[in-house]
């Protein structure tokens, strides 16, 4: 497991510089926060984040951006220290709402302390879900008639004192590669 994890990081750097070059809007040096990011983001644009710890929550708002963590999920971290799901999609967002590259943890929230997916089908990748709680469903993920896309994602050591401690789906689909939940 420690080695899938370092290639998923690996691979993870790798992709991220490629990436770099085309950063329409930059987390913290254009913006002061993700969710002020997002908020002032257009369809399509790549919202990087440099390295470090965000503590926030963040809702996409309806808008398919890619979320780019610079560093990786390593080194760039969504810490929602307790407020809410650490990430939202609940708005319609297609596959083109991308989240890539971070560690989201500290959500407490009644679905998805991760990750909360709402009638919305995100792209999910290069990530690590971990030391999340959910009240009813979902403590590190939770897609409720969702249908979200997940590739080198691993999530661990989340909670709830409902159903579903890692990942929870109801009423929709998931297609998930390369995806460890522990």
């Amino acid at each position: 497991m420690v080695l899938r994890c370092f290639a998923v990081f690996l691979t993870t750097l790798v992709t991220l510089s490629a990436q770099a070059q085309s950063c329409d809007r930059t987390v913290p040096t254009d913006h002061a926060t993700i969710g002020a990011a997002i908020s002032a983001a257009s369809t399509d644009d790549i919202i990087c984040v440099l390295a470090g710890t965000y503590y926030e929550t963040v809702d996409f708002l309806g808008k398919d951006v890619h979320l780019l963590g610079l560093g990786g999920a390593a080194a760039t971290t969504i810490d929602a220290n307790g407020w809410d799901a650490a990430v939202v999609f609940e708005s319609g967002e297609s596959s083109d709402a991308i989240l890539e590259g971070f560690t989201l943890t500290g959500g407490v929230a009644d679905y998805g302390g991760g990750i909360n997916i709402v009638s919305s089908g995100p792209t999910l990748t290069n990530l690590v879900v971990s030391d999340n709680d959910a009240w009813y469903y979902g403590g590190g993920i939770s897609s409720y008639y969702g249908y979200p896309t997940l590739s080198n994602v691993v999530v661990t050591d989340n909670v709830t004192q409902g159903s579903g401690g890692g990942l929870v789906v109801w009423g929709g689909s998931a297609d998930m590669t390369n995806v460890i939940v522990a």
